[in-house]
Protein backbone atom coordinates (compact mmCIF):
# COMPACT_ATOMS: atom_id res chain seq x y z
CA UNK A 1 0.00 0.00 0.00
CA UNK A 2 1.49 3.38 -0.98
CA UNK A 3 2.11 5.88 1.81
CA UNK A 4 2.69 9.61 1.56
CA UNK A 5 4.08 12.16 3.95
CA UNK A 6 1.82 15.19 3.71
CA UNK A 7 2.79 17.91 6.16
CA UNK A 8 2.80 16.27 9.59
CA UNK A 9 0.85 13.19 8.51
CA UNK A 10 1.53 9.82 6.95
CA UNK A 11 -1.35 9.08 4.59
CA UNK A 12 -1.72 5.58 3.14
CA UNK A 13 -3.95 4.89 0.18
CA UNK A 14 -5.21 1.87 -1.70
CA UNK A 15 -5.59 1.46 -5.46
CA UNK A 16 -7.99 -1.07 -6.96
CA UNK A 17 -9.54 -1.59 -10.39
CA UNK A 18 -8.71 -0.26 -13.83
CA UNK A 19 -9.97 2.69 -15.85
CA UNK A 20 -10.44 6.44 -15.33
CA UNK A 21 -9.56 7.59 -11.82
CA UNK A 22 -12.22 7.73 -9.10
CA UNK A 23 -11.27 8.98 -5.63
CA UNK A 24 -13.50 7.97 -2.71
CA UNK A 25 -13.09 10.26 0.32
CA UNK A 26 -14.25 8.73 3.59
CA UNK A 27 -16.13 10.40 6.42
CA UNK A 28 -15.78 10.06 10.17
CA UNK A 29 -14.91 6.56 11.30
CA UNK A 30 -12.27 3.92 10.62
CA UNK A 31 -11.22 5.30 7.23
CA UNK A 32 -11.48 4.16 3.64
CA UNK A 33 -12.80 0.72 4.65
CA UNK A 34 -16.25 2.34 4.77
CA UNK A 35 -16.28 2.01 0.96
CA UNK A 36 -15.29 -1.67 0.74
CA UNK A 37 -18.76 -3.13 0.20
CA UNK A 38 -19.28 -0.78 -2.78
CA UNK A 39 -16.02 -1.36 -4.61
CA UNK A 40 -17.29 -4.11 -6.91
CA UNK A 41 -19.63 -1.56 -8.49
CA UNK A 42 -16.65 0.48 -9.70
CA UNK A 43 -13.51 -1.58 -10.06
CA UNK A 44 -14.40 -3.23 -13.36
CA UNK A 45 -14.33 0.14 -15.14
CA UNK A 46 -12.61 2.61 -12.80
CA UNK A 47 -9.26 2.89 -11.04
CA UNK A 48 -10.41 3.59 -7.50
CA UNK A 49 -8.15 5.49 -5.10
CA UNK A 50 -8.99 5.10 -1.42
CA UNK A 51 -7.01 7.51 0.78
CA UNK A 52 -6.97 7.08 4.55
CA UNK A 53 -6.92 10.65 5.81
CA UNK A 54 -5.92 11.97 9.22
CA UNK A 55 -8.48 10.91 11.81
CA UNK A 56 -8.95 7.47 10.26
CA UNK A 57 -7.38 4.40 11.82
CA UNK A 58 -4.56 3.73 9.29
CA UNK A 59 -3.29 7.34 9.09
CA UNK A 60 -0.65 8.73 11.42
CA UNK A 61 -0.02 12.32 12.47
CA UNK A 62 1.34 14.34 15.38
CA UNK A 63 -2.03 15.44 16.76
CA UNK A 64 -1.94 18.94 15.30
CA UNK A 65 -5.30 20.65 14.64
CA UNK A 66 -7.22 19.29 11.68
CA UNK A 67 -8.92 21.59 9.21
CA UNK A 68 -10.82 20.91 6.04
CA UNK A 69 -7.88 22.37 4.09
CA UNK A 70 -5.50 19.92 5.77
CA UNK A 71 -7.63 16.95 4.76
CA UNK A 72 -8.19 18.38 1.27
CA UNK A 73 -4.44 18.75 0.84
CA UNK A 74 -4.04 15.07 1.67
CA UNK A 75 -6.61 14.12 -0.97
CA UNK A 76 -4.85 16.22 -3.59
CA UNK A 77 -1.47 14.80 -2.63
CA UNK A 78 -2.78 11.27 -3.24
CA UNK A 79 -4.15 12.24 -6.67
CA UNK A 80 -0.82 13.84 -7.61
CA UNK A 81 1.26 10.99 -6.25
CA UNK A 82 -0.63 8.41 -8.25
CA UNK A 83 -0.64 10.62 -11.33
CA UNK A 84 -4.40 10.30 -11.65
CA UNK A 85 -5.51 13.88 -12.15
CA UNK A 86 -7.89 15.13 -13.14
CA UNK A 87 -10.00 12.58 -11.26
CA UNK A 88 -13.64 12.22 -10.30
CA UNK A 89 -13.90 12.74 -6.54
CA UNK A 90 -16.73 11.48 -4.33
CA UNK A 91 -16.87 12.52 -0.67
CA UNK A 92 -19.26 11.22 1.99
CA UNK A 93 -20.13 12.94 5.29
CA UNK A 94 -16.95 14.76 6.39
CA UNK A 95 -15.55 13.65 3.05
CA UNK A 96 -18.08 15.87 1.25
CA UNK A 97 -16.68 19.26 2.34
CA UNK A 98 -13.19 17.76 2.15
CA UNK A 99 -13.73 16.83 -1.50
CA UNK A 100 -15.22 20.26 -2.22
CA UNK A 101 -12.20 21.94 -0.68
CA UNK A 102 -9.86 19.70 -2.66
CA UNK A 103 -11.55 20.86 -5.87
CA UNK A 104 -11.44 24.50 -4.80
CA UNK A 105 -7.75 24.34 -3.89
CA UNK A 106 -6.66 22.37 -6.98
CA UNK A 107 -9.30 22.48 -9.73
CA UNK A 108 -6.73 21.03 -12.11
CA UNK A 109 -6.86 17.75 -10.17
CA UNK A 110 -10.64 17.32 -9.97
CA UNK A 111 -12.73 16.64 -13.06
CA UNK A 112 -16.07 15.91 -11.39
CA UNK A 113 -17.09 16.55 -7.78
CA UNK A 114 -19.78 14.49 -6.02
CA UNK A 115 -20.38 15.56 -2.38
CA UNK A 116 -22.76 13.22 -0.53
CA UNK A 117 -24.50 13.80 2.83
CA UNK A 118 -22.18 16.57 3.99
CA UNK A 119 -22.80 19.37 6.48
CA UNK A 120 -21.69 22.78 5.33
CA UNK A 121 -20.65 24.42 8.59
CA UNK A 122 -20.87 24.15 12.37
CA UNK A 123 -22.60 27.51 12.88
CA UNK A 124 -26.03 26.15 11.93
CA UNK A 125 -28.19 26.08 15.09
CA UNK A 126 -29.95 22.90 14.01
CA UNK A 127 -26.59 21.20 13.54
CA UNK A 128 -25.42 22.44 16.93
CA UNK A 129 -28.49 21.07 18.69
CA UNK A 130 -28.38 17.81 16.76
CA UNK A 131 -24.76 17.17 17.59
CA UNK A 132 -25.26 18.14 21.23
CA UNK A 133 -28.02 15.53 21.47
CA UNK A 134 -25.79 12.95 19.78
CA UNK A 135 -22.79 13.69 21.99
CA UNK A 136 -24.96 13.24 25.10
CA UNK A 137 -25.24 9.57 24.11
CA UNK A 138 -21.49 9.04 23.92
CA UNK A 139 -21.44 7.19 27.25
CA UNK A 140 -23.81 4.52 25.94
CA UNK A 141 -22.44 2.77 22.84
CA UNK A 142 -25.81 1.13 22.17
CA UNK A 143 -27.76 4.41 22.24
CA UNK A 144 -24.99 6.14 20.30
CA UNK A 145 -25.14 3.40 17.67
CA UNK A 146 -28.92 3.63 17.31
CA UNK A 147 -28.77 7.41 16.87
CA UNK A 148 -25.92 7.05 14.38
CA UNK A 149 -27.97 4.55 12.37
CA UNK A 150 -30.92 6.98 12.22
CA UNK A 151 -28.52 9.71 11.14
CA UNK A 152 -26.81 7.70 8.43
CA UNK A 153 -29.79 6.04 6.74
CA UNK A 154 -33.22 7.04 5.52
CA UNK A 155 -36.51 5.64 6.79
CA UNK A 156 -37.13 3.98 3.43
CA UNK A 157 -33.76 2.23 3.49
CA UNK A 158 -34.15 0.96 7.05
CA UNK A 159 -37.62 -0.37 6.27
CA UNK A 160 -36.29 -2.04 3.15
CA UNK A 161 -33.43 -3.91 4.84
CA UNK A 162 -35.59 -5.02 7.77
CA UNK A 163 -35.27 -5.30 11.53
CA UNK A 164 -32.44 -7.82 11.76
CA UNK A 165 -30.17 -5.88 9.41
CA UNK A 166 -30.93 -2.63 11.23
CA UNK A 167 -30.00 -4.24 14.54
CA UNK A 168 -26.71 -5.40 13.04
CA UNK A 169 -26.04 -1.91 11.74
CA UNK A 170 -26.59 -0.12 15.04
CA UNK A 171 -24.47 -2.75 16.80
CA UNK A 172 -21.65 -1.99 14.34
CA UNK A 173 -22.01 1.76 14.95
CA UNK A 174 -21.99 1.21 18.70
CA UNK A 175 -18.95 -1.03 18.49
CA UNK A 176 -17.11 1.71 16.59
CA UNK A 177 -17.96 4.15 19.38
CA UNK A 178 -16.74 1.72 22.04
CA UNK A 179 -13.52 1.08 20.14
CA UNK A 180 -12.87 4.81 19.88
CA UNK A 181 -13.48 5.26 23.60
CA UNK A 182 -11.09 2.42 24.44
CA UNK A 183 -8.28 3.45 22.10
CA UNK A 184 -5.56 5.32 24.04
CA UNK A 185 -4.09 6.87 20.90
CA UNK A 186 -7.45 8.39 19.98
CA UNK A 187 -7.88 9.73 23.48
CA UNK A 188 -4.47 11.36 23.29
CA UNK A 189 -5.08 12.86 19.86
CA UNK A 190 -8.62 14.10 20.58
CA UNK A 191 -8.88 16.12 23.81
CA UNK A 192 -12.31 17.25 25.02
CA UNK A 193 -14.25 19.68 22.87
CA UNK A 194 -13.57 22.56 25.24
CA UNK A 195 -9.85 22.41 24.57
CA UNK A 196 -8.99 25.41 22.38
CA UNK A 197 -6.06 23.82 20.58
CA UNK A 198 -8.26 21.45 18.56
CA UNK A 199 -10.72 23.99 17.20
CA UNK A 200 -10.81 24.73 13.52
CA UNK A 201 -10.49 28.26 12.23
CA UNK A 202 -13.65 30.35 12.05
CA UNK A 203 -15.81 29.28 9.13
CA UNK A 204 -14.43 25.74 9.05
CA UNK A 205 -15.51 22.42 10.50
CA UNK A 206 -14.02 21.25 13.77
CA UNK A 207 -12.21 17.96 13.92
CA UNK A 208 -15.22 15.66 14.48
CA UNK A 209 -15.29 13.16 17.31
CA UNK A 210 -17.95 11.59 19.54
CA UNK A 211 -17.41 13.97 22.48
CA UNK A 212 -17.71 17.09 20.31
CA UNK A 213 -21.23 18.60 20.09
CA UNK A 214 -20.38 19.69 16.57
CA UNK A 215 -19.37 16.21 15.49
CA UNK A 216 -20.50 15.20 12.00
CA UNK A 217 -22.54 12.06 11.38
CA UNK A 218 -20.53 9.05 10.23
Amino acid sequence: MPKLTVGNATVPYRVVGSGPALVLVHGVGPGSSMWDLMLDAFTDHRTVLLPDLSGGDPAEDDGSPLTIETLAGQVNAVIENFGAGPADVVGFSLGAPTAAAAAALRPDLVRRLVPVAGLSHAGDEYVQQYMTAWSSLAGSPESFGRFATLTAFSRAFLNRIGHDAVEQQHAFMGARRQAAADRPRQAARHPPAAAPDRGARPGHRRDPRPDDPRREPP
